[in-house]
């Protein structure tokens, strides 16, 4: 009985994640095309967006998908942010620096070749989220 209640926490969790995911998803990708568009260096530009959906990761991951309610503790903050800057700024970011310019010699597009590559990252720096957020930031152990 424990193991079905356990996989069905775990399913609501992740889809819960997914929803928390998919609007920093959307400011992370729309910054960075603006920024793209407006002559920032598309590395630049990937940095800022994704610090742009950085505080909202957190108060969303922290409060709806893993329940954690009151106040953030100092613990969940500080791992919440070396383990996202590191998914953004090493993950992500190194992704698309080397995806990019196989794609640009292949599309000859950047906008496509930036699009995919940024695809192909967040799916690998979320998939990496959520198991360390699950396993080491929201644990239930946690205090304040």
């Amino acid at each position: 009985m424990n193991i079905i209640r356990v996989t069905v926490v775990r399913d609501t969790t992740s889809r819960r994640f997914v929803v928390v995911g998919v609007i920093n998803t959307m400011v992370d990708f729309a910054v960075l095309f603006a920024l793209v568009g407006i002559g920032v260096p598309r590395y630049i530009a990937n940095i800022i967006s994704t610090s742009a959906a950085f505080a909202t990761s957190f108060a969303g991951n922290k409060s709806f998908t893993f329940r954690r309610k009151g106040q953030a503790t100092r613990r969940q903050m500080v791992r919440f942010v070396i383990v996202t800057l590191f998914s953004i700024w090493v993950i992500a970011t190194g992704i698309i620096a080397l995806l990019t310019p196989l794609l640009d010699t292949m599309l000859h597009n950047i906008y496509w070749s930036l699009l995919i590559a940024k695809i192909v990252a967040t799916i690998a720096s979320s998939v990496w989220n959520y198991v360390v957020y699950a396993s080491y930031v929201f644990v239930e152990t946690d205090s304040p």
